[in-house]
């Protein structure tokens, strides 16, 4: 479930290719090249997420 501002999205992890996280919000990349801007901040994702991140500088 990823928090938009236009509500929550349901997202299958498998379909996540990467995230970009950015000052107060994340760009999330999926396979379908489509991309979602949510209202949370990378750290939220990483302390709240059941799976993994790989973090890349």
């Amino acid at each position: 479930m990823i928090p938009t501002s236009n509500g929550f999205l349901f997202v299958n992890y498998n379909d996540i290719l990467h995230v970009e996280g950015y000052d107060g919000y994340t760009k999330i990349h999926l396979e379908n090249s489509s991309e979602i801007v949510s209202s949370y901040n990378i750290g939220k994702f990483e302390k709240n997420g059941t799976q993994s991140f790989l973090q890349m500088s």
